[in-house]
């Protein structure tokens, strides 16, 4: 996550931070020739005020910025606070100076190989954004090849917090048969396949948290038709939920009048 804001010009804020954050992707981008997507802050203005977003930022293997997208689904207490007008002594407990906004449209970004082969779709979900399944269900059936998860859990330390957040991705991948990468601060990050299998992840001497390191490996591609679940969402689950409740009822209501 680079500390500057990147969607505006540096001058306005007078920032040298945000020089520093401008001119790193260059650096980046000049010696990788890669395609870069970054967190970080963005801010706009909006009936003359000012909106934070947690927000991907995507930039060309030329170090042009391409597009963004702004984390929809946002923290209660850790990104915002629920009722601030109402609630206001609770801003302490969110790590940023104002309480962000969440984003209003899911962005497909798009990869050139540079092989002579389709661009590749892609979309990015943002932290616990992994813990919504019918957000990356949507990003599925707008056209995205494989998902991509950026994510700080240094927040979390050494704890268990980091193998159940990374659990949680393994469920969005079986579920829409689609690949994930994740590129976790402090860990864990990792590849996963369609099939759900952990493939590859970051790991120095048996250790996987609180780490440091490049993970480097082939997204595993799978052309193939949408999955159940991302056809029809939760229809089955709701089913039966719908099935046992009239069950329930028509049982208690046999025994209340039998």
């Amino acid at each position: 996550m680079v500390p500057g804001i990147l969607n505006i010009d540096p001058k306005i804020l007078n920032r040298e931070i945000d020089n520093l954050s401008k001119e790193s992707v260059r650096i980046i981008t000049d010696a990788t020739y890669a395609n870069l997507l970054l967190g970080g802050t963005a801010i706009d203005v909006r009936d003359a005020s000012a909106l934070y977003f947690n927000t991907a930022f995507y930039f060309d293997r030329n170090g042009s910025y391409i597009n963004r997208y702004d984390k929809i689904y946002l923290v209660p207490f850790g990104e915002f606070i629920p009722f601030e007008k109402w609630l206001s002594f609770f801003s302490y407990l969110v790590p940023y100076s104002v309480s962000l906004s969440g984003g209003e449209q899911r962005t497909i970004f798009e990869l050139d190989t540079g092989k002579g082969s389709r661009n590749c779709k892609f979309g990015v979900i943002i932290c616990y954004e992994d813990t919504v399944a019918s957000l990356v269900r949507k990003f599925r059936k707008d056209g995205a090849d494989f998902m991509i998860n950026i994510t700080n859990d240094a927040w979390f330390h050494n704890s268990s917090e980091l193998d159940q957040h990374l659990a949680v991705m393994v469920f969005r991948a079986v579920e829409n048969r689609t690949s994930i990468t994740r590129a976790a601060n402090s860990g864990i990050s990792s590849f996963i396949a369609p099939n759900g299998e952990i493939y590859d992840y970051l790991h120095s001497k048996k250790k996987y948290k609180e780490i440091e390191g490049i993970l480097c490996n082939k997204i595993r591609f799978e052309n193939s038709a949408n999955s159940w679940y991302t056809n029809h969402g939760d229809v089955f689950a709701i089913s039966c939920v719908s099935v046992t409740a009239v069950l329930f009822l028509a049982a208690l209501t046999k025994r209340i009048f039998a």
